[in-house]
């Protein structure tokens, strides 16, 4: 099970090891943290523009210990990621960095339905079942009202319910960023439902 998920190496470990590193712009999607007893879990989501690989790394922090490496979402990193080697390879340590630049070199290829997104998750879950928190990045969908709350709705009129925890500051930062009806988007599959992170522009990410 542990290699199965990525638990048989430390980062030590895996940046000691004569593993792949993949090269590539990698865009920080966006940042979440969440405390788990007295121990701080920073999650950070990259996407690779050249790629297209995800990938996560976590950091760990606790009250005597700070994160090693803080990511700033919308930034983007030329840079090599090792992947940990699991049935779904996406939790990553990066081993060098050569250029830190904010503005975004390209645009990535994004799925253009919720059912690409669908499949794709279908894809992911055939190799490991249990994955959860699956970035994707989708085009061509708008927010549509559901009562105080907002949904997702695609060209086709595929409905992707939004988490419910997602903040509302969110919804309305995606408003403030509308240049067309329909946006190009990035986001986390959770428990069925899309977790917002940013919007595309032609030319730029925008933190939700």
């Amino acid at each position: 099970i542990k290699n199965l998920v990525g638990w048989n190496l430390s980062p030590k470990e895996l940046l000691e090891s004569d593993g792949e590193a993949v090269l590539d712009h990698w865009l920080v999607l966006g940042h979440e943290k969440e405390e788990i007893d007295d121990l701080m879990v920073h999650r950070n989501w990259f996407w690779g523009l050249e790629t297209g690989r995800s990938a996560i790394i976590l950091e760990f922090a606790t009250r005597f210990i700070t994160v090693e490496q803080v990511f700033q979402p919308g930034t983007v990193y030329h840079a090599s990621f090792m992947y940990f080697n699991t049935a779904w390879q996406h939790r990553a340590v990066m081993k060098t960095c050569l250029v830190e630049a904010a503005p975004l070199p390209k645009l990535p290829l994004f799925l253009e339905s919720a059912a690409a997104v669908m499949n794709y998750k279908a894809e992911i879950l055939g190799a490991l079942p249990w994955a959860n928190d699956i970035p994707v990045l989708m085009s061509d969908v708008r927010l549509k009202p559901n009562g105080a709350a907002f949904d997702l709705i695609d060209k086709e009129g595929y409905v992707v319910r939004l988490h419910p925890n997602t903040p509302k500051d969110r919804c309305l930062n995606w408003l403030l960023h509308v240049e067309t009806e329909y946006q190009s988007i990035a986001g986390i599959l959770r428990d069925g439902t899309l977790l917002p992170l940013g919007i595309f522009t032609p030319k730029a990410y925008f933190i939700l």
